[in-house]
């Protein structure tokens, strides 16, 4: 669709979250969502209030309104249908805002008019009383800074978003524990994420010198935490000693991180998402519970589809999932079997075969083997932290060395040594082309001989 930034719309695109490149449930449903631009000259920290309002709040509300901060209607059938989508339990409903300069984007939990809307959620820069609809949003992802000054090349970035089907969820699902043992959904606002230069940089490098086409089938949080990996890896260049292991330490938990983040993603997220929204698998979960040998399968899946919990957080968990998911996914399946009067039981059914497959192409591919190195390695990294008070300067140096060659490996270009690179090949249902050195030197010599002409 054509597409002027200056303007506030509505705009549809087709989502295939936790179905990828093929859609084993047969169902590409269309989102509807909100962009507004905005302009600095108004409020230079627009965005940076918003922020700080959904930090200390949780959220806040943002007015339906057009560049220059006035106010626009809005058509009640569009209110109905973007309340209605908001509060499902399928994809995600976006407010994306820009200046040109960055691209926002909020999590939508309801459009309000001027009169449901609670004063003490709106920030300074606006008036109730001035605006008719009021955006209700609880979290905000930067999704990308004009760090270069190339308006062309961001303005190209947001209208790739609008316009391409989502493949990801922005917005994360996983619950995390407090302090106070409470758990909280995850936001972004929390993470202290910062788009700074060096972020910047770093990103552009995994995205165009590594991991290359399968970069933007990372999740969200995933490519996060792979950016800050490579930016305490870096970092480490600048320090000595017990500081170098502190920085290298971190650097492997950001790895491991996104390492969880990705086989959620890939073979746990799927199930959740479809057991919750279809009644009939749903059904047959609950009826495999009183089958199912293992009550530790039992009580790791049904933890996993709890409201406390959406995920499986350590990879001994995961690991012990995919031993038992064969006979776990045969339970389930079972149930599916000649049952053709449901249109609904086929595409469950369909389903169940796919996720099956993916744990069979886990264990072809190896994948556990490759986890369990890195459990190894972090079992050493914690023995090694616990005698870090008693190791001499020539016992840390040997030590720092060592992690610091592994993390270059682990996280090389090199698709043998680097485990996403079998993860990506899952989520694609490809290979992950990888250009040789021999074709990265041919593309520089061939680009110069293109401008030199």
């Amino acid at each position: 669709m054509s597409f002027d930034w200056k303007k506030t719309q509505f705009f549809s695109r087709h989502s295939n979250v936790y179905t990828f490149t093929k859609n084993p449930l047969f169902r590409k449903n269309q989102y509807s969502h909100i962009y507004l631009p905005w302009d600095q000259k108004f409020e230079d920290n627009l965005m940076f209030q918003l922020k700080e309002q959904i930090n200390s709040k949780s959220m806040t509300y943002i007015p339906f309104m057009d560049i220059n901060q006035k106010s626009m209607e809005m058509d009640q059938d569009d209110l109905i249908n973007l309340n209605a989508q908001a509060v499902s339990n399928f994809g995600e409903t976006h407010l994306v805002m820009s200046n040109l300069k960055s691209i926002h984007i909020f999590r939508i939990v309801e459009i309000c008019e001027k009169w449901e809307v609670n004063s003490n959620n709106v920030i300074s820069q606006f008036n109730q009383e001035d605006y008719s609809f009021w955006i209700k949003v609880d979290d905000l992802f930067v999704l990308d800074v004009n760090h270069i000054g190339n308006d062309d090349e961001l303005l190209n970035h947001l209208k790739g978003f609008i316009n391409e089907d989502q493949l990801q969820n922005v917005f994360t699902s996983v619950v995390e524990k407090t302090k106070s043992a409470k758990p909280i959904k995850a936001k972004w606002v929390s993470k202290e994420r910062s788009l700074t230069y060096e972020y910047f940089i770093r990103s552009c490098e995994l995205k165009d010198n590594i991991y290359q086409e399968s970069w933007d089938y990372f999740s969200r949080v995933a490519q996060h935490e792979l950016i800050n990996c490579e930016l305490l890896r870096q970092k480490c260049v600048f320090h000595r000693g017990d500081e170098k292991w502190g920085h290298l330490r971190e650097s492997f938990q950001a790895y491991q991180s996104a390492l969880i983040y990705e086989l959620n993603d890939i073979y746990i997220l799927p199930l959740v998402n479809a057991i919750r929204n279809f009644e009939s698998l749903d059904g047959a979960w609950k009826v495999a519970q009183e089958g199912l040998i293992s009550k530790r399968v039992m009580l790791l899946v049904k933890d996993i589809l709890s409201q406390d919990k959406t995920h499986i957080d350590n990879l001994d968990d995961f690991l012990f999932f995919t031993e038992s998911a064969k006979s776990f996914y045969y339970s389930l399946k079972n149930q599916f079997t000649n049952k053709f009067h449901k249109e609904e039981f086929l595409l469950v059914e369909n389903f169940l075969e796919k996720q099956e497959a993916l744990i069979d192409s886990f264990n072809c591919r190896c994948i556990g083997d490759k986890l369990r190195l890195v459990i190894s390695l972090n079992n050493w990294i914690e023995g090694q932290n616990n005698q870090l008070s008693t190791s001499n300067l020539v016992q840390l140096k040997d030590t720092n060395l060592k992690l610091s060659h592994l993390l270059s490996i682990m996280v090389s270009a090199n698709s043998a040594d680097n485990i996403f690179f079998r993860l990506m090949e899952e989520k694609m249902e490809r290979g992950a082309s990888m250009k040789s050195f021999d074709d990265e030197v041919k593309s520089l010599t061939e680009t110069v001989f293109r401008k030199a002409s």
